[in-house]
């Protein structure tokens, strides 16, 4: 045996799996929101390959060092014993260094995974030593409100939270977002966003509209998703998933920029009465803040196009197009 402890003998040991603590919260854990039943088909077909390690932790029982997936895997299958190798003498640190590079070796992990590690690290390891070396090899930058987000990620008590950025349900910015909300405001925009399958644009843009709702109208984000209009649409059974996204967000942008979306749908509406050659469109700046309008013509050649101005020079409605503010009354 070495001074940094070693795995005892040549050959696995049987261990009760009642004597192993297995558990999420173990200090070398780093899975979570796995299926272990494709791995335990494949032990059931092949047998064991490489047995998990083990280390005693003074209670009669072991924690896991590595292999916390194929425990899980041999208890679906039934095993009363597993064959294991037992760590001696090895300090925590080197336990948790074994499993890490075990498991890089052979998968890439989730974001709840990579702050759990950075979390067990974090208690052997100074922080500079995780910014230099083991953020970079989790394939993170190195920055404080990096670790700041992974490390909120694992004191987030929620499991289903959890879950949904483990499966990449709730994208990272949504994800920060939604954490440093109240338990439950962050439990109902987690379900809407899952339920409906936002994609990561429109997650960002509910969140920041409900925020922006939420603050204007002094009314909580629940409050906002339970009023009429949207509970209406949410629940509706004629409308798909993508048409109540787009009526959520259309509702909510009407809620919070009412004047943009009045002028928004005047502007299209003195379009639509223009009779414009085919290929021709006009387009308006974002939010109407940038100043003039953009007229683009598709032609084929100059006669083509000699054709579509002429058509346009004698189109009486182009007068009537105006800034669309004009008429719209100030809130």
């Amino acid at each position: 045996m070495t001074k940094m402890g070693s795995i005892a003998g040549d050959s696995p040991r049987k261990v009760d799996i009642r004597n192993i603590d297995d558990g999420p919260g173990g200090p070398y854990c780093m899975s979570f929101n796995f299926d272990p039943g494709p791995l335990a088909d494949a032990i059931r077909r092949a047998g064991l390959i490489n047995s998990p390690v083990l280390k005693e932790n003074g209670q009669d029982k072991f924690d896991v060092v590595a292999g916390y997936r194929r425990i899980h895997a041999m208890k679906l299958l039934g095993w009363n014993k597993i064959p294991c190798r037992i760590v001696s003498g090895l300090p925590p640190l080197k336990c948790l260094l074994l499993n890490l590079y075990d498991n890089l070796s052979v998968r890439t992990f989730n974001d709840v995974e990579k702050a759990m590690i950075l979390n067990r690290l974090l208690t052997w390891v100074s922080k500079e030593e995780l910014f230099k070396v083991y953020m970079p090899l989790l394939g993170l930058p190195s920055h404080e409100p990096v670790l700041k987000y992974y490390l909120r990620i694992e004191s987030e008590p929620d499991e289903d939270i959890r879950k949904a950025i483990a499966d990449g349900v709730v994208c990272t910015r949504a994800a920060r977002m939604l954490l440093e909300m109240d338990g439950h405001v962050k439990s109902r925009l987690c379900d809407l966003i899952q339920s409906l399958k936002f994609n990561t644009n429109y997650q960002i843009q509910l969140i920041e509209l409900l925020i922006d709702i939420s603050h204007k109208e002094k009314r909580s984000i629940p409050d906002i998703i339970d009023s009429p209009g949207l509970k209406d649409i949410i629940a509706s059974d004629r409308m798909n998933n993508p048409q109540k996204i787009n009526a959520i967000l259309g509702t909510l942008r009407s809620r919070r920029f009412p004047r943009l979306v009045q002028a928004e749908e005047r502007f299209k509406q003195m379009v639509c009465r223009l009779d414009l050659p085919e290929g021709v469109s006009i387009r308006r700046p974002p939010f109407f803040e940038a100043p003039g309008y953009r007229m683009e013509v598709f032609f084929e050649n100059g006669k083509e196009l000699e054709r579509k101005i002429e058509h346009l020079l004698h189109e009486k409605n182009l007068a009537t197009l105006r800034d669309p503010w004009e008429k719209i009354p100030h809130a």
